[in-house]
């Protein structure tokens, strides 16, 4: 039986995706039936509803961080993530942003540096190049930087987040990050809403990563044509 998502309160949603430990990672996206993550003019947004918005929010709440990639982040104008009234029993404390980027091309008028009180973590590897360390110097004062002295690897992009004390993580995409965290078995859950949209073109990157792995799920929501699914990863025995 696949119950409706607007008869839950969100007490309710938080019994159904609260993780099995406090240190837990989730990826939470939006998909069209043919596995596109954006819609006809580049964007998740045009694919999502209200209910999604609100699980989205209500995911944000129960997490330490929101983990993003640049290339998201950008795409669709990331703001930090602030404490909503509702979600106050959820917790008092909003969660950080922390975008991962290699190259560090972005810009500084960006919404989510717009904040001066509460600056995104911006996560990248060393290069020795220019135009990087340009950008180093540039977003210096915008963010919260933490340069790897390694190519970033999903395991040492969460074994940091992890030494800030930032373990309960929802990352949001794309799909290069997924990949890395994939790569590397990080993945607890996999909440997929999925949109009753083919968008008739294959993306450019698979949408959760190109790495083979099992998922059990463990449950089912709807919100008219929209479905919500939340998959546990299989452990191997």
């Amino acid at each position: 039986m696949v119950s409706d998502i607007t008869n839950k309160s969100t007490a309710q949603l938080c019994d159904i995706y609260r993780g099995a430990s406090d240190v837990w990672l989730r990826a939470n996206m939006i998909l069209t039936l043919d596995g596109n993550y954006v819609d006809t003019l580049g964007s998740s947004r045009g694919l999502s509803c209200e209910s999604d918005l609100s699980l989205m929010l209500t995911l944000r709440a129960m997490s330490d961080v929101v983990l993003v990639g640049a290339s998201t982040a950008k795409q669709e104008n990331y703001a930090i993530p602030t404490r909503k009234t509702d979600f106050l029993a959820i917790s008092d404390v909003s969660p950080r942003l922390c975008v991962v980027s290699a190259n560090l091309n972005l810009d500084d008028d960006l919404r989510m540096f717009q904040d001066k009180d509460r600056k995104p973590i911006l996560l990248t590897s060393q290069r020795h190049n220019p135009e990087w360390n340009e950008n180093l110097h540039r977003l210096s004062t915008t963010a919260e930087l933490i340069v790897l002295p390694e190519p970033i690897t999903g395991s040492t992009l969460i074994s940091t987040l992890h030494g800030l004390s930032l373990r309960n993580i929802t990352c949001e995409g794309g799909p290069s990050l997924l990949a890395l965290l994939q790569k590397d078995s990080l993945i607890d859950e996999l909440d997929l809403t999925f949109a009753p949209v083919i968008s008739g073109h294959t993306p450019a990157l698979p949408a959760l990563g190109n790495v083979p792995s099992d998922w059990r799920c463990a449950s089912l929501l709807r919100e008219q044509d929209h479905i919500f699914t939340r998959f546990i990863r299989e452990q191997k025995t």
